[in-house]
């Protein structure tokens, strides 16, 4: 049976991964209501709030357990994560906080009046801005983090901001766009079904050439990832994986199957997300802080990862009868909008 440590630690990368299949792509759904500027922008608006509107809060449950987690079960790497990229993470909790505070009063100001548009923009603005700095996060912790010395330059900025870690947030900012095209494309009005499948196709191109070039950027930025993928047996496996995922997925796009391409566009980013967490294994901050040296004592795991069995049994049904009200029951009927 996997340890305490190495079992926390799945847990943290799992919640992570929902939180970009559910948060993210109502962060993908904000950068699309951000470029609804045709005749049709109103009712893509539209169909976008009655998409993310019931269940967004919900959805940030992930991104609070993944650091709750991190705090509790290995707090070394929580300072050094929180102390290097506290720029980054400001701006990043700065910015879900506006998307969120926008989203809220536009749905209850009514008033035609420029300070309506003003919060529409700021949901949009901040929705694109979340997930870069997410992915810019997370691609600092795939190269050497250490502890703050020299410049603050040297120690708060050039750790985030690198021509990698740029590239690995446009990467999270076209994966949740292409995410959250292909959800509102299987959700969406017929008149509109069109539309949305175009984006998925654009997003979907962007996602997967961003891909690669992230994934050549690894031989020099993040060796360790390179040679995972590369020399490694299971490396080699989760590429194949996500090319037959990848084609898979463009079949459904093809054919019009919007729901097996959501399906398989959700597997695929999975796995792309497995296939990092591996490649990080046992490190949870290069070059020294491994899931390991860094881990709480036995005791404070074992009771954080029996909460963690306890409050599934609460989270996952409570979750289900949500999404199963507004995404199933509620399907189809008519809707008010707020946007």
């Amino acid at each position: 049976m996997p340890s305490l440590e190495v079992l926390v630690a799945t847990t943290l990368v799992v919640s992570l991964m929902f939180y970009v299949l559910f948060a993210g792509a109502d962060f993908g759904a904000g950068v699309w209501y951000l470029l609804a500027d045709d005749t049709r922008g109103r009712a893509q608006r539209h169909q976008i709030e009655h998409a993310i509107g019931p269940i967004w809060e919900a959805n940030h449950v992930w991104l609070i357990l993944a650091v709750v987690l991190l705090f509790a079960a290995f707090p070394p790497a929580f300072g050094r994560v929180m102390t290097v990229l506290h720029i980054p993470l400001v701006l990043l909790l700065l910015s879900i906080v506006a998307r969120g505070s926008a989203f809220a009063i536009r749905s209850h100001d009514v008033r035609a009046d420029p300070m309506h548009g003003m919060w529409g923009w700021m949901f949009a603005v901040s929705s694109v801005c979340a997930p870069v700095l997410l992915g810019m996060t997370l691609g600092s912790l795939s190269t050497d983090l250490r502890a703050p010395s020299g410049s603050f330059v040297e120690s708060f900025v050039r750790p985030w901001a690198s021509p990698f870690t740029f590239v690995v947030g446009g990467l999270a900012l076209a994966v949740v766009s292409w995410l959250a095209a292909i959800y509102l494309w299987t959700e969406a009005a017929d008149d509109l079904k069109a539309v949305f499948r175009l984006r998925a196709v654009v997003s979907g191109l962007s996602s997967h050439a961003l891909a690669v070039i992230t994934l050549v950027m690894t031989k020099d930025n993040a060796p360790q990832l390179w040679e995972h993928f590369f020399k490694t047996y299971w490396g080699g496996l989760l590429l194949a994986g996500v090319a037959l995922l990848a084609g898979a997925m463009w079949l459904s796009v093809w054919r019009h199957w919007p729901r097996l391409a959501r399906l398989f566009a959700a597997a695929e980013v999975i796995v792309m997300m497995a296939g990092w967490a591996l490649g990080q294994d046992p490190y949870l901050v290069r070059p020294d802080l491994t899931i390991y040296n860094t881990a709480a004592p036995e005791e404070t795991l074992r009771f954080l990862f029996g909460a963690l069995l306890a409050g599934a049994v609460i989270l996952f049904p409570s979750l289900y009868y949500l999404y199963r009200v507004f995404k199933g029951g509620m399907r189809g009927q008519p809707y008010k909008s707020v946007l």
